[in-house]
This record gives structure tokens, C-alpha cells and sequence, in this order.
């Protein structure tokens, strides 16, 4: 009875964990799109080249799939 109690409380952590990386990804998904729009605004306002311009962009969007 006490291991299935164990373990009953291991697999609550657990979800927990889950729970909370999952919250954690979101909120890091939403600081990414901002900062990409950020970036964005500041690259189309700048004399950047265009080809590092792309180049930066294609790095930020690899970053967000990531999360």
C-alpha cells in the first residue's frame, strides 16, 4: 500500500513538472516572438545589409521553433 502510495505521489510530481515546463515554454515562446518583432522593426529601420539582415532572421526563427 505504501509503494503504491509512493509512487502515486511521484507521478503527481511529475505531472506537476510538466505542468509547469509547459508554462515555462509558453511564456519563453511569447518573450521570442516579441523579440523577433523587435528585431525586425529594428533591422527594416536600419541601413543593414540585406542578406545579414536574412541571415539574422532565419537564426531568430530557428530560435522559436526550438521552443
Amino acid at each position: 500500500d505504501s509503494l503504491v502510495q509512493s509512487q502515486a505521489r511521484e507521478l503527481s510530481l511529475r505531472r506537476q513538472q510538466i505542468k509547469d515546463g509547459h508554462g515555462i515554454c509558453v511564456i519563453s515562446r511569447q518573450h521570442m516572438n516579441t523579440m523577433i518583432k523587435a528585431f525586425e522593426e529594428l533591422l527594416q529601420a536600419s541601413d543593414v545589409d540585406c542578406c545579414v539582415a536574412e541571415g539574422f532572421q532565419e537564426q531568430l526563427n530557428q530560435c522559436a521553433e526550438l521552443l
